[in-house]
């Protein structure tokens, strides 16, 4: 009968603790406690009960590491001397230390960090008479480090007397031994503190910080951005606005003038013009000089005379820069001059009806000048022009010969009116067609304004206007134009603290190719002011509440770094970097308070587009988040989800808005005079195209250029 009570308290003990067993866990396998080798039974003498040879728990789920308050359910499995599964088997679990946790019905909910030990031990002894047990060793490990970055300061402008910038700051645990990185190398950690060195570059920095216990699975991963320039160009105005001198520089060059080449037709008709000699050629081909002469020539008692045609062939003209302008030498080499009329010497007529075959050469000088902010002027200020030979072709013989004479009235009439001819259809021309291709520098960028709209703030326009303040010539060598720019928004500045305008460098070198036509050189510092200017009037200042996957109170995006391009580094495929740094991201929702920082680069081009250079902005650009600080101890959104969150939502809107709204007209000469000197060169057609790509040389961006016409 006590034996009968005995199985029946055995079975409802076995059926509580069958409760308890779980599977699917994952961590080590504990220690094992084995009763010998010698402890085997063979299945036709195993004894009544079964004897436990060892025993494992493994507590589920199972990981690495737990935190504080995670509730874990054991799994114990007792087996036999056989090695097979005792289902029946009752057990005993212990924890040590003991206060670090407590049973919570099949759980056992963790108290406090540190490694803890759970034990099961068979109820029935082993072969030998000793227990036989199992365990299961168990970190408990609340979160990963804290790291407080104290220096430098989230979006510091430091300049170049700080050639090394000083990273600081701690890290702290409540368990485990902290190893800390910056930017990927360790660093020392000496009584909660890490402090070291980095070499800056220009533009914005990113500083990473790195964390392990070494015990919890997650790093903590912190980071700042600081902006460093070797100088910075100081705001002087109350608004948005920035005043820079020498801003674009215009730079033409010999070749521009004159390449050596002549004017050239292709198969399909058209004239392609390269130069600015080549258009003057164009234009004598096509100018009607027959609208100069009045006939008669001479209308007197003993002589009449018309031209009735003037046809020069082919002339050649050579253009050179020399100091305070350019000069042209013109060489006329297959003039015919058609003529009508009588000569009457002592009652004999003789014919004057035939034509003169003539050589015509000049020499122009055309001066330059820019003084302050007064326009461009082009005046003559030399000029030869002469008929190197000239012989008749008259009906008369005796015409010819007196036409021959070295003092000949006659000769000398028809060499004044071919003088005079080609002076003033062509040779007075040469002032307004030359200021129509300089003067147009002086113009092109006056009075431009951009509008920007990003679609998560007030809309923004930009003014700005570029004019010539300087002309220089050199001989044989180039004209160049320097242009100061201004930009302004009619807003109040929201950055007051901003030591100003970021700079590579003082442009001393020379940016420029050699043997280019004509080159167009924009200051790193005009793009970057106009950036600086926008930041200033708020564009990164945005509200993004409704952009955000959870219901907030408020989000706020605000740049602590005004945007910036610089020259791309050593591998890096791309004319210029645009980064935009120190974003920092700020959510109220559920009573609480995150901050998040954010980190853009991306790669940035400039295309020339029916003369427009246009910014191109990558639409593929690196992101970097980090989480700055939250009140609850831990940010609702993480990293990579607010990095998903600026690359679908904030960046397109951004990458819009510049793309579309940028870009800086050139100068495209102004030559719709032509037509009026000939009516075919109305449709002259004239554009600037690219002879490489754009580039950044000595703290300029450089646009090696090509002046092209077709007729």
């Amino acid at each position: 009968m006590m034996m009968k009570h005995a199985f029946l308290i055995f079975a409802l003990i076995f059926a509580a603790c069958g409760d308890d067993q779980a599977t699917g866990s994952t961590t080590p396998t504990p220690t094992q406690y084995d009763a010998g080798p010698d402890a085997r039974v063979e299945p036709d003498a195993a004894p009544e009960l079964r004897v436990p040879r060892f025993v494992t728990i493994n507590m589920t789920p199972g990981r690495t590491s737990y935190a504080i308050g995670a509730k874990l359910l054991p799994e114990v499995v007792v087996y036999d001397l056989n090695g097979d599964v005792i289902p029946e088997a009752l057990f005993d679990l212990t924890v040590a230390p003991g206060e670090s946790a407590r049973r919570d019905g099949d759980r056992w909910e963790l108290l406090s960090e540190g490694v803890i030990t759970f034990t099961a031990c068979a109820l029935t002894p082993g072969a030998d008479g000793r227990g036989v047990c199992g365990d299961d060793l168990i970190v408990v490990d609340n979160s990963p480090p804290v790291i407080l970055i104290e220096a430098p300061f989230p979006g510091e402008q430091i300049d170049g007397s700080t050639p090394t910038i000083r990273v600081a700051g701690r890290a702290t645990d409540t368990h485990g031994d902290i190893v800390v990185y910056i930017n990927g190398q360790e660093v020392p950690l000496v009584a909660g503190r890490f402090e070291t060195v980095v070499i800056p570059r220009f533009g914005v920095n990113h500083v990473e910080v790195t964390a392990t216990d070494q015990v919890n699975p997650k790093s903590t991963i912190s980071g700042v951005d600081f902006l460093w320039a070797p100088v910075y160009e100081p705001i002087l105005f109350d608004k948005p606005g920035i005043e820079i001198d020498d801003a674009i520089i215009f730079w033409m060059g010999q070749p521009f003038v004159d390449d050596s080449s002549p004017l050239t037709r292709g198969n399909d008709g058209k004239y392609l013009t390269k130069d600015f000699v080549d258009i003057l050629e164009l234009v004598l081909r096509y100018v009607d000089l027959n609208q100069q002469i009045t006939n008669p020539v001479i209308d007197s008692a003993g002589a009449y005379l018309t031209v009735q045609n003037i046809d020069i062939g082919k002339p050649r003209i050579i253009g050179e820069v020399v100091d305070g302008g350019i000069e042209f030498y013109l060489q006329i080499s297959d003039l015919l001059a058609t003529t009508q009329g009588g000569l009457d010497i002592n009652g004999q007529v003789l014919n004057l009806s035939g034509d003169i075959e003539a050589t015509m050469s000049a020499l122009v000088r055309l001066n330059v000048t820019k003084t302050g902010t007064g326009p461009v002027q082009v005046t003559v200020g030399a000029l030869e022009l002469a008929v190197e030979d000239a012989t008749s072709n008259f009906v008369s013989p005796e015409a010819d010969a007196i036409f021959t004479l070295a003092q000949s009235a006659l000769r000398s009439t028809l060499e004044t009116l071919l003088i005079d001819t080609l002076e003033s259809a062509f040779v007075n021309q040469l002032p307004d067609l030359l200021l129509g291709t300089i003067g147009a520098l002086d113009t092109a960028l006056q009075n431009q304004s951009f509008d920007l709209n990003l679609g998560l703030g007030t809309p923004l326009t930009l003014f700005f206007d570029a004019r010539m303040t300087r002309l220089n010539t050199f001989r044989r060598s180039r004209l160049d134009a320097g242009l100061a720019a201004k930009a302004h928004l009619d807003v109040p500045r929201v950055h007051l603290e901003s030591r100003g305008i970021p700079a590579t460098q003082i442009a001393s070198a020379n940016p420029f190719f050699e043997s280019s036509r004509i080159q167009i050189a924009l200051k790193e510092t005009l793009i970057n002011g106009l950036l600086h200017c926008l930041w200033d009037a708020g564009l990164l200042d945005l509200d993004v509440t409704e952009q955000l996957p959870i219901t907030a109170e408020r989000a706020i995006i605000s740049g602590k770094i005004q945007p910036l391009i610089r020259p791309p580094l050593e591998g890096q495929d791309s004319t210029t970097v645009l980064q935009i740094g120190q974003l920092e991201l700020e959510v109220k929702v559920l009573g609480r308070t995150d901050r998040y920082g954010v980190n853009i680069e991306t790669n940035m081009a400039f295309d020339l587009v029916d003369g427009t250079l246009e910014l191109v902005v990558d639409a593929e650009p690196r992101i970097i988040t980090w989480v700055i600080s939250s009140s609850a101890g831990g940010a609702l959104l993480s990293p990579a989800g607010l990095e998903t969150l600026i690359r679908a939502q904030v960046y397109p809107q951004l990458v819009t808005a510049l793309n579309s709204s940028l870009s800086i007209a050139l100068p495209v000469p102004d030559l719709s005079g032509l037509g009026t000197l000939a009516p075919a060169l109305s449709a002259f057609e004239v554009e600037f195209g690219l002879a490489r790509p754009v580039v950044m040389r000595e703290g300029y961006l450089m646009v090696d250029a090509t002046l092209d016409g077709t007729l």
